[in-house]
């Protein structure tokens, strides 16, 4: 049994309500990249020729995931209320 693997998994599934709302605040075009870079395991210019998109505009949108996607994730480690995710959600969506 590969102890290593099941530990993987029941840590990620103990993350899940965390990086789902971190999901949630994003576009839909940088939760994209994000998931082709991050969990796909897609290299930056692989994901840009996957999305056609341009390099500048791979970077700026990682960049931002990254950092709101942080931002949420934090939040939430630091006892942060999912009211404050919800709010976060519905402002991005009505932007």
């Amino acid at each position: 049994m590969d102890w290593e693997a099941v530990d993987d998994r029941l840590d990620a599934w103990a993350e899940r309500r965390r990086l789902r709302a971190a999901l949630a605040v994003l576009t839909d075009s940088d939760r994209e990249l994000l998931l082709l870079v991050g969990w796909e395991g897609l290299s930056q210019a692989e994901a840009v020729t996957a999305l056609g998109i341009s390099h500048g505009a791979a970077r700026v949108r990682l960049h931002r995931a990254r950092k709101c996607a942080l931002s949420v994730l934090e939040k939430l480690e630091h006892g942060g209320p999912d009211a404050h995710v919800t709010t976060l959600y519905a402002k991005e969506q009505a932007s």
